[in-house]
């Protein structure tokens, strides 16, 4: 062979060493591929069941309480406003503040679920949620009533888009759609009967003395969480693992529909009722 040949092909890595580590570099990725799709298997196999449904119910109630707390919120801000001494715009400010940091975070809720995985995840924004709840029941001022909106926020920017990616986790994402209609479905009865409830309770305590006993409901069902949810399988370590090409995230998959959906939901409905 030509001296300049075997310069060429050994710039561009064709010569034996080059070859062999392509050769091994392929041999890798097919290996990873196929872990992928036995792990794959194996979950498909442990999918629904009892345990897949009381992992979806704690993330369903996760959603109710947040969603609750909000509701609350819209029928005692006469008393808060009495209490804490704020004006109509302060109240109004206090729902917009609450709006934009759901909002915002909720650009972060999915990529944290996808990443991190629903173990890591669910308890520490529901344990967010409850400190927001606590600071806002015994508020004294109106920083510390926008200090608690935006905790609250932040915390709940993963309950909506965490049940639906319960949901696929543990369903399959055959079944993710219906899970998660099952979520909207269920957030929207249970938070009408929320709202019932907290004006039948106020009858005969204060809305402080409400929102401590809600923190304290909201530390049980943190608890729990912490006790059982989790991903039927370890997440991967990194965004290139194999697995993740092979078994997409249904975060990934419908990210951005939650965000869009639950903000108004939530946020919006509120300034309306608080206004």
């Amino acid at each position: 062979m030509k001296p300049n040949a075997v310069a060429c092909e050994r710039d561009i890595g064709l010569g034996a060493p080059g070859l062999a580590s392509v050769d091994s570099d392929l041999e890798r990725r097919e290996h990873h591929v196929g872990v992928a799709v036995a792990l794959q298997r194996q979950l498909e196999v442990r999918l629904g069941g009892a345990r897949a449904w009381w992992i979806w119910s704690l993330a369903l109630t996760f959603v109710v309480y947040t969603f609750s707390f909000q509701t609350g919120y819209s029928i005692v801000n006469a008393g808060v406003q009495k209490d804490v001494g704020l004006s109509v715009s302060q109240v109004a400010t206090i729902a917009a503040v609450y709006t934009w940091a759901f909002a915002i975070s909720q650009f972060f809720g999915g990529a944290l679920l996808d990443r991190l995985g629903s173990r890591k995840v669910l308890p520490a924004s529901i344990a967010l949620v409850i400190v927001g709840v606590f600071v806002f029941a015994n508020a004294t001022s109106y920083g510390m009533l926008l200090l608690s909106q935006v905790i609250v926020a932040i915390g709940s920017c993963t309950a909506f888009v965490g049940a639906g990616y319960i949901g696929g986790q543990w369903f399959g994402m055959a079944k993710f759609g219906f899970m998660f209609g099952l979520v909207e479905m269920g957030s929207a009865f249970t938070s009408a009967f929320a709202l019932n409830v907290f004006e039948a309770v106020l009858g005969s305590i204060t809305w402080r003395t409400l929102f401590n006993v809600y923190g304290v409901v909201g530390i049980v069902l943190l608890v729990l969480s912490a006790l059982y949810i989790r991903n039927p399988a370890p997440v991967p370590a990194g965004p290139s693992d194999a697995a993740r090409t092979v078994s997409p995230s249904p975060v990934r998959a419908t990210r951005w529909m939650p965000c869009a959906r639950c903000a108004p939901s939530t946020g919006t409905a509120a300034v309306a009722r608080r206004g």
